[in-house]
């Protein structure tokens, strides 16, 4: 058999020969912010499809790591649906077209690969009849194994505008489909699963714009791409893509820690697994929007999906392993970041699994009352549970139950709509009523607004340098009080990191930069280093702002200077969901006022203690010492007093079993305890030289603490405290245990201390009265 990974490099290795350049895969985070992710070979190869960059060759090959998730509803249930995939590709940039493209396909299915001729079949584009006949005469295939298709099939386009053309798709016969409805007519383009697609050339000589026009690009080029797990399908004889190389050791893994065996469970999770390990390496980290929320949304797909083969403990790490140590070797990026990988897969698998089973709860109990859910229920799983609509959607169908989805999506933009509302301070254009003063305010709110607006962008370069180029905006807020900048990292900012950042704002805010506008086409924009919102649709021509080395696509209000923002203060950075952190800041007046406060507040404690400020932290270093042994003197006082205090009870009572002894004490106290049980109890149990039970009763909570401790001499089979603590502490209302020869518990209803009493003394009677028998 040969291996997924030898076919990749056969390719790589045959197209090399054939003069083209290799290129390592580029990020599946796209430079290309009209695309959220990476989908195709030719995304990083647009520019010069498009004619915006001059090729530096003239002919390339890759295999490019891509995700795509337009059919994830799909993944699992058929053999071929995936949300991660490798795509070998060859390309041409004005170099070669129809005729070479069509040539360099046949030879390597079929010389390189092997591939059985009989067993191939072409589809072209219904009025590309150059490409038919070219087919017929390069490759000597006959015009019956040539079919001729519509737009649907055969004509490719990366996205709503851009690159795109004529395609030529290559078909493999995989043998007749039994549940074919037209057997007799089945040829490529057929919804049954006789025909494989395992390659795609495209004739990329257009380029459609936002109107859906088509015009010339400045040079014909090729595009072709070619699906690995497809084409090890194929080439291992198997039936499905699930059961080639790449996904047969993470399957076997799966089944191994599954309880219950689910083809689908298992394929959608070795699936996901992929996908997740990837956009990990590539800087993706979980989030609420853009490709943060893609990754969250497959993360708890597979998690889910887990549970549902009854496997209860953390396991996608491992899982994460497997693909590492499988793609590794020629993806250096997986194993740079490993640890990376570990530790955003562990932290948002622990988060989403303390929220699963009180959101499977919900969803039982909502489908056996209703039989359906409702937009309601969940628009409250997603938002109180952390549940992607598309995960309630897997369930909704698996329980054969309908769902709202109209009434969810009502309720998801009036939740936006709430969120615009609060963000927005007044419309463009209106004159407020209240006169000259809330007219005042609010061109002082413009001011303050202006002024954290633009505060953002410095913060936004700072990260970059301090944290990596990886940094990514998440989301952002600014009223006139303060700004909020949410950002993709799997790591918190330490002290030193957040003081780098704040001294960077402010020395740009010092060099007093102009804040310059341009307007550029998007390209140009792009190439000039300008940071785009992924989340953005952008037009044909964007603004572009520019203050000191920031750069950005922006066309909100900004100050004229950087100057103008005068000051920046951080005041929290914080976690906001796995992989994305929170910094809020202030600027202007209103850092000056936090910072004036705060200084206000070391004068007053400074003078209250008689120091300096210089000298604060080590007075107060002090006094927590002093504190510190006052509390360790006092619990010492409290554990001599209290211990004297239950041997000195009168519900104190001693049994005696031979040479045996047992000590068993209630007493009341009207405070919380501030000692340790273990000390109390070896205390007494010096005095006394046995077995020690004692009853706290706290009469100002009504609460009670039991603690039982035996001496070592006991062996375990005459007593266990931890079991005397269990028969103890249902009778009032609690719960505990411990070990043989040492065990606690509580309990709420005091009411019910003479009984547990009673009971104690029964168990140590029964137990030890029979042992000396």
């Amino acid at each position: 058999m040969i291996k997924a990974s030898a076919i990749r490099q056969r390719y790589i290795d045959y197209f090399i020969s054939k003069g083209h350049k290799f290129q390592e895969s580029a990020s599946l985070v796209p430079p290309d912010p009209t695309l959220l992710l990476t989908i195709a070979g030719m995304v990083p190869f647009k520019p010069y499809f498009l004619g915006k960059k001059e090729a530096p060759y003239s002919k390339a090959t890759s295999c490019q790591k891509c995700i795509r998730t337009n059919d994830l509803n799909n993944v699992g249930k058929t053999p071929r649906h995936h949300t991660f995939f490798e795509m070998l590709g060859n390309f041409s940039f004005g170099d070669y077209f129809k005729k070479d493209a069509i040539s360099f396909a046949w030879e390597f299915l079929t010389k390189e690969l092997g591939l059985n001729k009989d067993k191939l079949y072409i589809s072209v584009f219904k009025d590309d009849e150059e490409a038919a006949n070219l087919w017929k005469s390069e490759t000597g295939i006959s015009d019956d194994r040539i079919s001729r298709l519509g737009a649907e099939h055969n004509f490719w386009e990366a996205g709503p505008t851009g690159p795109c053309g004529p395609c030529s798709e290559i078909y493999y016969d995989t043998g007749e489909d039994e549940n074919c409805p037209e057997k007799t007519k089945c040829a490529p383009g057929c919804d049954c699963n006789r025909f494989l697609e395992i390659w795609n050339l495209v004739f990329m000589q257009y380029n459609k714009n936002d109107k859906g026009e088509l015009s010339p690009l400045p040079k014909k080029n090729i595009d072709t791409g070619m699906g690995l797990e497809r084409i090890s399908t194929v080439i291992q004889n198997v039936k499905s893509n699930f059961e080639t190389d790449l996904f047969t050791p993470i399957i076997d893994k799966i089944n191994e820690l599954a309880t219950t065996q689910n083809r689908e469970s298992s394929q959608v999770i070795a699936d996901h697994i992929r996908a997740i390990t990837f956009m990990i390496a590539d800087n993706v980290f979980p989030g609420n929007d853009g490709r943060g929320y893609v990754l969250k949304k497959i993360m708890r797909r597979a998690i889910l999906h887990g549970k549902q083969l009854g496997i209860t403990n953390h396991f996608l790490t491992i899982l994460a392993d497997l693909v590492i140590k499988e793609y590794g070797s020629f993806y250096k990026e997986l194993e740079q970041n490993k640890k990376m990988i570990h530790e955003i897969i562990a932290t948002e698998e622990a988060n989403f699994s303390k929220t699963l089973e009180y959101g499977l709860e919900l969803i039982k109990e909502v489908i056996a009352e209703h039989n359906a859910i409702s937009g309601e229920h969940a628009f409250k799983l997603f938002d109180t549970y952390g549940f992607p609509l598309e995960l309630t959607q897997d369930l909704a169908r698996k329980n054969n139950v309908k769902l709202d989805v109209v009434g969810f999506e009502k309720l998801m933009e009036q939740q936006k709509e709430r969120s615009r509302e609060n963000s927005t301070f007044y419309k463009e254009g209106e004159k407020p009523i209240g006169g000259e003063a809330i007219i005042a305010k609010d061109e002082k709110d413009k001011i303050e607004m202006a002024r954290n607006h633009s505060a953002t962008h410095l913060l936004q370069d700072a990260l970059k340098k301090v944290m990596g180029k990886h940094i990514a905006q998440a989301g952002s807020m600014v009223s006139p009080e303060r700004l909020r900048f949410d950002f993709t990292t799997p790591k918190g900012l330490t002290d030193e990191q957040i003081e780098e950042i704040e001294r960077l704002v402010n020395e740009a805010i010092l060099e007093n930069h102009l804040v310059d506008f341009c307007t550029l086409s998007l390209q140009e924009a792009l190439d000039s280093g300008a940071v785009a919102l992924f989340t953005e649709k952008y037009g044909d021509e964007v603004r572009v702002v520019t203050m000191g080395d920031s750069k950005e696509l922006c066309g909100g209000t900004h100050v004229e200077r950087t100057g103008d923002i005068g000051l920046f203060k951080i005041i929290s950075e914080a976690s906001i969901s796995s992989g994305v952190r929170r910094i809020e800041a202030l600027t202007g007046t209103y850092a000056f006022d936090y910072l004036n406060n705060n200084l206000k507040v070391v004068r007053n404690i400074s003078a209250k203690y008689k120091t300096s400020a210089e000298q604060l932290e080590q007075k107060i270093e002090d006094i927590q010492s002093e504190l510190d042994e006052l509390k360790k003197t006092n619990a010492k006082m409290a554990e001599n007093i209290l211990t004297e205090q239950v041997i000195s009870s009168k519900e104190s009572e001693t049994i005696t079993f031979g040479a045996l002894t047992a000590f068993i004490s209630k007493i009341d106290i009207i405070e919380e305890l501030k000692v340790d049980l273990k000390t109390i109890a070896d205390k007494v149990q010096e005095k006394t030289n046995g077995i020690v039970c004692i009853f706290i009763h706290n009469t100002k909570t009504n609460k009670i603490q039991i603690i039982v401790k035996s001496t070592p001499g006991i062996p375990v089979n005459l007593f266990n405290a931890g079991n005397l603590v269990k028969e103890v502490t249902p009778i009032i209302n609690g719960k505990g245990g411990g070990r043989p020869d040492l065990a606690q518990g509580s309990g709420e209803d005091s009411s019910m201390l003479p009984k547990a009493i009673e009971k104690a003394v029964t168990y140590l009677k029964f137990t030890l009265g029979s042992s000396v028998c």
